[in-house]
């Protein structure tokens, strides 16, 4: 009986320490995105028209290695799964604008670029990394 509770507490306090790190890594991504308190920052409610290839193509590579810790916080705690996808899907949607913002680019690729951009809510995408945030800095 004894043995087992002490199994028992350890690997409670296994999950706990896992649970933990993923809660830590989460409100750093958070904080890293400019996240305060769950709210967006002023940036993320533009529509991003005024941004460059080069900006786009900057912005997609901050948050690839975002996304990248966000996933290994959600396979550490599944709680992070929603925020870790919202964060991937604006990564990609990033990577697809900034193809589209380069006019070295053909008029095809730019079209079909604007396009994948277009079938990501980014709107939605932001509110749920802003809810998703709110938590984490909660």
């Amino acid at each position: 009986m004894v043995i087992t509770t002490v199994v028992l507490s350890m690997a409670l306090a296994g999950c706990s320490s896992a649970g933990d790190d993923a809660l830590a890594e989460a409100r750093k991504a958070c904080a890293d995105m400019g996240f305060k308190h769950g709210k967006a920052p002023d940036s993320a409610s533009a529509d991003g028209s005024t941004l460059t290839a080069d900006d786009w193509a900057k912005k997609a590579d901050a948050y690839n290695g975002i996304a990248n810790r966000l996933a290994h916080a959600a396979g550490q705690d599944r709680r992070w799964d929603r925020l870790s996808n919202a964060v991937t899907d604006y990564q990609a949607a990033s990577v697809q604008a900034a193809i589209a913002a380069d006019e070295g680019k053909s008029f095809q690729e730019r079209t079909a670029a604007a396009q994948e951009v277009a079938s990501y809510d980014v709107p939605s995408i932001i509110r749920t990394t802003a809810q998703e945030c709110r938590k984490a800095q909660a």
